[in-house]
């Protein structure tokens, strides 16, 4: 018995030490076939084509599948790249050099002018030298030669004028080509002379320079932006979509799409299987930390519960082959409502939660689902574990498995109408009613696997509670005719059981349908048992010897009902815990009597083994308590919690509750539950301060 007011505490992988050999190798057998699975599917879609290849046959998609056009994507981007406009930036150091060179022009020409040992012609080209050989400017040359001062100041002022002008405005290297057009526009606009229109203009554009240069990073910042604002073009393949027909060579494009469908890999094989291997060890090792905080939440034992563990590894395994089987077929036929119905079935705790959102998800990127096909299993996968957490009957389950499919039906649609670019885009209708079908159909695979699991593989499923908990089940049935006060007794226990167990959080159908068959070994002999016999104890006729041999029978008399009548193995349990190794203390103390040289008391111990379940315990407790209350002549308040007080002391005291997983905090749940119980059953109130007050009132008058 745990003495901590909960589950056991301590850091999560402090559990692995509870792992044995058998475990690891489990986990070892699981990764193989997981890792074998996955590596299959990512080498039957490798293909070693190249662009430029003849197809040998008609290349088709394995999967809808939606891709980015990398080309059309390029090529939009390329178009918004060549539209965006080249930046430039002014060289501030130019214009200063420009006015530099025109200072020094006009101090040579000053230098000319004065010059008495030149002839003219000898300075006229001493002066083209820096104005050209053409022909305006020999005129201009002659004329700066032969003005007068005043004039020649004048024609090197506007010249620097209009280079500053045009400099400050920014000169490009192709304004060089019209620079006289746009010279002669800004000397139209002066009020000069028209002689000394000539000379500027040849003077500035023979001197002018660029200075505006290209600014690289300004314009490759622009044109990064402008590629960056054009969205990927998503496309969408098809399943057993021609991609590239039988005899045409592979374009670059189609090349694009059969990379994207996983036709061919841009990686060497053991790329692929590296992927495989670690998608393997990311979804085992996810399910092994689960397991273990169930564990430390006292939700699984190791130990005990080897079939159960080998149940959800042998799930997962044939969930990633079903979805490698199916999903290159069709991925809208994954029965992937089978997995989460199974765990809710055989993992009855809100951690199958987790276990579905992690198988489901992973498995399900691993064999390239359609992302919002994902989204749309998984939604209606957490539906499904709602809708079975509780059920009873074939009908039920039934039922809860049309809900489930409509759900995933519903959610799918929801994807049509908001999100028509996705993979289910397709035929509206007709893929709605494929999933609404794939889902009822892997509902009832489901109830296949659980009716098979229940009879053959001993599981405990809730459609095997039922059956086991019908009145009309033959050994029920038998124990009604036979010993009909054990069935009352049984029926009781089953109130007190199941309320209890509800309480604490443990299984109420399974401590409900425990107490219907702990006492079946009392149809070998009903009558030596006072509730059957009106009673009458006739165990008083016999020895203590003898008495406790019938006593201590039904335990193993009900093993071999149990036995013959295929019970499963739980049940088992329940008949030979629900005494535990308690004494038979009355018939031990009435043997000693009569031998005074009897002091072991072994042989008047109830065979055992002590309860280990939570379920056990409160059945053990259920008996003694309902058959203590039956006795007790004033079954007032406060008898009957001394009564139930007192019994839970004694189980403890008599270390009845050492195997068990029960806390101090659910003993008083459980006693609170029995008395709220024992109240409805006897139909016992409690006194309340002011009815007891009005009460002595009354008896003083």
């Amino acid at each position: 018995m745990d003495n901590s007011p909960g589950s056991s505490k301590g850091p999560l992988f402090s559990t692995f030490k509870l792992l044995e050999a058998r475990h690891w190798y489990l986990l070892l057998v699981s990764l193989v076939l997981i890792f074998v699975i996955i590596a299959s599917y990512y080498y039957a879609r490798r293909q070693d084509f190249s662009v430029g290849d003849i197809a040998p046959y008609d290349i088709t998609s394995p999967s809808t599948q939606a891709y980015f056009n990398r080309i059309k994507t390029e090529e939009l981007r390329q178009k918004a790249e060549e539209k965006v406009s080249i930046i430039y930036r002014k060289n501030p150091l130019i214009i200063d050099a420009i006015l530099d060179e025109l200072s020094v022009f006009k101090l040579n020409t000053q230098v000319e002018r004065l010059n008495r040992i030149k002839s003219e012609d000898e300075k006229v080209m001493e002066l083209m030298k820096h104005l050209g050989e053409s022909q305006e400017a020999r005129e201009t040359s002659l004329f700066l030669v032969q003005t007068d001062e005043r004039i020649l100041n004048e024609i090197f002022d506007l010249s620097a004028d209009i280079m500053s002008d045009l400099l400050n405005k920014g000169i490009l290297e192709d304004d060089l080509e019209n620079i006289s057009v746009i010279v002669e526009r800004l000397l139209g606009e002066k009020n000069i002379e028209d002689s000394l229109k000539l000379p500027v203009n040849v003077i500035v554009s023979q001197k002018i320079r660029p200075n505006m240069e290209i600014d690289e990073v300004a314009t490759n910042r622009q044109r990064e932006e402008a590629r960056q604002r054009i969205v990927p073009v998503r496309e969408t393949i098809i399943q057993n979509e021609v991609l590239v027909e039988k005899g045409s060579r592979i374009s670059q494009d189609e090349y694009e799409k059969l990379l994207a469908v996983g036709r061919v890999s841009e990686t060497r094989f053991w790329h692929d299987l590296f992927k495989a291997f670690v998608f393997s060890i990311l979804l085992l090792f996810l399910v092994l930390l689960l397991l273990l905080h169930m564990v430390q939440m006292n939700r699984f034992d190791l130990s005990k519960q080897w079939k159960e563990l080998v149940f959800l590894f042998s799930l997962i395994v044939g969930f990633v082959f079903l979805t490698r089987i199916i999903a290159p077929i069709d991925q809208f036929y994954i029965p992937v409502l089978i997995f989460p119905i199974l765990i809710r079935v055989f993992i009855p705790s809100k951690i199958s939660y987790y276990y579905v959102m992690v198988v489901i998800s992973i498995v399900l990127v691993v064999f390239n689902v359609d992302y919002a096909l994902i989204v749309a299993y998984l939604l209606a996968s957490f539906t499904a574990t709602v809708f079975y957490s509780r059920f009873k009957t074939v009908t039920d389950y039934i039922i809860k498995g049309v809900y489930s499919s409509l759900t995933l039906a519903l959610i799918s649609f929801f994807f049509l109408f908001y999100f028509p670019e996705t993979t289910l885009y397709q035929e509206a209708m007709l893929i709605n009613g494929i999933i609404f079908s794939n889902g009822l159909i892997a509902s009832l695979l489901s109830l296949g696997l659980i009716v098979l699991l229940g009879h053959v593989a001993d599981f405990i499923t809730p459609l095997r509670l039922s059956e086991l908990s019908d009145p009309n089940s033959p050994l029920l049935r038998k124990l009604f005719e036979i010993a009909p006060g054990t069935y009352q007794h049984s029926i009781m226990i089953a109130n007190l059981a199941s309320h209890a167990a509800e309480a604490i959080g443990a299984d109420p159908m399974i401590a409900r349908v425990g107490s219907y068959y702990h006492d079946i070994g009392k149809t070998v002999s009903p009558m030596s048992f006072t509730e059957n016999n009106e009673g009458k104890n006739l165990l008083d006729e016999l020895s203590p010897i003898d008495a406790t041999k019938v006593i201590k029978s039904h335990v193993v008399q009900g093993v071999v009902l149990a036995k013959k009548y295929k019970l499963p193995s739980f049940i088992h349990s329940f008949i030979t815990t629900h005494h535990g190794d308690n004494r038979i203390s009355f018939l031990f103390e009435s043997a000693r009597k009569a031998n005074k040289k009897i002091k072991n008391d072994k042989f008047f111990r109830y065979p055992g083994p002590k309860p280990e379940t939570k379920e056990e315990s409160i059945v053990m407790l259920a008996d003694s308590i309902e058959a203590a209350a039956r006795s007790l002549e004033e079954k007032t308040p406060e008898n009957l919690e001394k009564l139930v007080q007192d019994l839970i002391d004694g189980k403890i005291k008599n270390c009845q509750l050492d195997e068990s997983r029960l806390t101090y905090k659910d003993l008083h749940k459980i006693k609170k539950s029995f008395l709220a119980t024992l109240d409805s059953l006897y139909h016992v109130r409690t006194a309340y301060p002011s009815a007891q007050k009005e009460k002595e009132e009354t008896v003083e008058d």
